[in-house]
């Protein structure tokens, strides 16, 4: 009886991340697909966006290493998947979540100060520089993942990685200064209300 039981347990605690790992993943589709949307607008409606002056990059000299940003990006994913498997594997639609909720935020905000950047795109997530999914700056997908990271494992390597992109972002001129302080206020209370409301429903 006890072995059945343990045996339901552990098919319901399956079946319940699967679903939550469905509903995420939908959410991210949507994001991703509502981004895409308002980085055509901002191609199609201002062709070639302006480019303004950033303090920062007045005193940093630049190198075009935007690719290093992605390449730390995707260990800072790595390393939020390896630790939520460790930890609790909740951890991993959980975060999911608050990525897609980020982009939500982020899709409405990029349309409305579309800013270009002094030079060409030169990371590896898309392969042309012509991608409408380069346009679009305030505030930054790229800073998101790593910072995201470090919220919700408080762990140092994640808070250098976080470290490391940012710095990278702006030797690149890949982010204004403005858009990863930018990252920072949208990120941080969308993980507060998470942690607040919505973790309940994942993490138990």
């Amino acid at each position: 009886m006890e072995l059945k039981l343990k045996y339901l347990k552990e098919k319901f605690i399956e079946k319940r991340f699967l679903i939550l790992m469905g509903i995420t993943i939908v959410c991210s589709l949507i994001s991703t697909k509502i981004t895409y949307i308002a980085s055509k607008y901002i191609h199609s409606t201002f062709n070639i966006p302006p480019v303004v002056k950033d303090l920062i990059w007045e005193h940093l000299p630049y190198l075009p290493i935007l690719w290093v940003s992605e390449v730390l990006m995707l260990l800072s994913a790595l390393y939020l998947l390896i630790w939520s498997f460790k930890k609790n594997k909740y951890y991993l639609p959980y975060a999911i979540l608050i990525i897609s909720i980020f982009h939500l935020f982020r899709a409405f905000l990029i349309v409305l100060t579309p800013l270009g950047f002094p030079y060409e795109y030169n990371g590896i997530l898309y392969n042309s520089n012509k991608s409408v999914l380069m346009y679009g700056a305030f505030p930054s997908g790229h800073l998101s993942i790593p910072l995201l990271a470090y919220l919700i494992t408080k762990k140092n390597l994640a808070l250098l990685l976080t470290f490391l992109v940012g710095i990278t972002l702006l030797i690149s001129r890949g982010h204004y200064s403005i858009d990863l302080v930018g990252t920072i206020l949208l990120i941080y209370p969308i993980y507060k209300f998470s942690e607040n409301y919505l973790k309940k429903y994942f993490i138990k």
